[in-house]
């Protein structure tokens, strides 16, 4: 798949495409294979930066609603995602927009005892962080 890679338009495109072919009709008789593939990729791109896009996040936001089960096991690696675009302050407040939906679409999907552990090694980087 294309949605990794150093050219942003075209991984960006690639990702506006897999978003469509997702929330089709046809997705429903996609292999778990090829889903578990697309959940993987879609959180290993927005795990760089140079494929943090709108894109690649509304794709994120469309996995979780229509495939959360899949997706849920990237969960811990998608929040630190979203966290991050959150974070910067260099991106428009459109960006950030998006981050934060893809997060409440990913919170949405994992179980309580997931999340809880997760936001509490978050909070614990946070303070080695600052001293």
């Amino acid at each position: 798949m294309v949605i990794i890679g150093r050219l942003e338009p075209v991984s960006a495109g690639a990702a506006i495409c897999l978003q469509a072919l997702v929330e089709s009709e046809k997705w429903k008789h996609a292999p778990p294979e090829l889903i578990s593939d697309l959940c993987h990729q879609t959180t290993t791109a927005l795990g760089e930066k140079l494929t943090q896009t709108v894109a690649h996040m509304q794709l994120a936001r469309s996995l979780a609603s229509i495939n959360p089960r899949p997706l849920s096991v990237y969960g811990p690696a998608l929040l630190r995602a979203g966290e991050e675009v959150l974070s910067n302050a260099d991106l428009s407040w459109q960006h950030r927009k998006c981050a934060a939906k893809m997060l409440q679409a990913v919170i949405s999907i994992l179980d309580s005892d997931r999340l809880g552990l997760e936001l509490s090694s978050t909070k614990q980087v946070s303070k080695c962080n600052h001293t």
